[in-house]
């Protein structure tokens, strides 16, 4: 089942979000956004289950870019995405994250321009779970946000992060903590193997321009045993497709028949070229979809797109 509610404001980027100021590199501080411009809703075969994503628009067209968007408060955040949209040489993913404040409401996403000016916009989605009969408190109490950070490389970094023994991964998301030229997310998503459900990974690489940074890396991990409710079935599903050099990306993942998407990835496998970059990591009810493009120079490569379903166990 699904439901669309659109909500119209084009005054919304000259109102809800006008004290968002500019900080250290260029970067937008974090704007939570109260209104959306859509919300889904949809459910798993048992109808029990809730998913509901939130898509939240950067103010105005900037060089760099950093949003929050947050799930209805009767609503636990399980996953999140993240995309640009540019009309010149383009604009990349650094980051798409939860909040790890502990209160399991709020997604990240920060995006750049590279060597090439190209002010764009950024658009930030929230993923969010309600289970029909249990608290929002209970469900909190079943979940963890766990994360480490790398060592500070130039070049390619890559870096994992895995839930604790007990929990089960439901989503997860990547920060690139940069300096200088900058680095960009080329991967965040699961395993695509179904022998490891607790961990996330991430890689970003420096592009054109040697540059070092570290990788913070999230992994949202959930108990499958929910006390009241019954147990969660929880699995990954991906697909891939080629691209060709001089062309964007865009591959999509369907969850099975009865389950919904929790959380999206993406990895842009570029082999020994330049390198493929993500713009996009783009949640759905029942669909993820992962986006991304060469940069300066020309790189085939293949795009995968993965998704963290689940439905209530039969």
């Amino acid at each position: 089942m699904f439901k669309r509610n659109h909500t119209i404001f084009l005054s919304l980027m000259a109102t809800s979000l006008a004290g968002c100021q500019s900080t250290g590199q260029g970067l937008q501080t974090p704007v939570e956004v109260e209104q959306s411009q859509l919300i889904l809703e949809g459910t798993d075969w048992s109808g029990r289950l809730h998913i509901q994503v939130v898509d939240c628009m950067s103010p105005s067209q900037q060089q760099q870019q950093t949003v929050s968007c947050s799930v209805d408060p009767s609503f636990v955040l399980v996953g999140g995405g993240a995309q640009t949209y540019y009309s010149g040489k383009g604009a990349m993913l650094t980051e798409s994250r939860p909040n790890d404040d502990g209160q399991y409401r709020t997604w990240i996403a920060s995006s750049k321009d590279h060597v090439y000016a190209d002010p764009h916009w950024l658009d930030v989605y929230a993923v969010g779970m309600r289970l029909d009969g249990v608290s929002r408190a209970t469900l909190v109490a079943q979940m963890q946000i766990k994360s480490s950070t790398s060592g500070t490389n130039t070049g390619v970094v890559s870096w994992q992060t895995a839930t604790d023994q007990g929990y089960t991964l439901i989503g997860g998301g990547a920060k690139v903590n940069w300096s200088g030229a900058g680095s960009l997310l080329f991967r965040s998503s699961p395993f695509a193997s179904q022998t490891d459900n607790r961990t996330w990974l991430a890689g970003a690489k420096d592009h054109l321009v040697s540059s070092s940074a570290s990788l913070t890396v999230y992994a949202i991990g959930i108990k499958p045993v929910i006390p009241g409710f019954g147990t969660l079935d929880i699995a990954t599903r991906f697909n891939g497709g080629s691209v060709g050099g001089n062309q964007a990306g865009n591959v999509q993942v369907s969850a099975d028949a009865g389950w919904v998407s929790a959380s999206p990835g993406a990895l842009s496998d570029w082999g020994s070229s330049q390198g493929r970059l993500l713009t996009g990591i783009v949640p759905g009810i029942a669909t993820a979809v992962a986006k991304d493009k060469d940069h300066g120079k020309p790189a085939a490569g293949t795009l995968w797109a993965y998704s963290r379903q689940i439905r209530v166990k039969p």
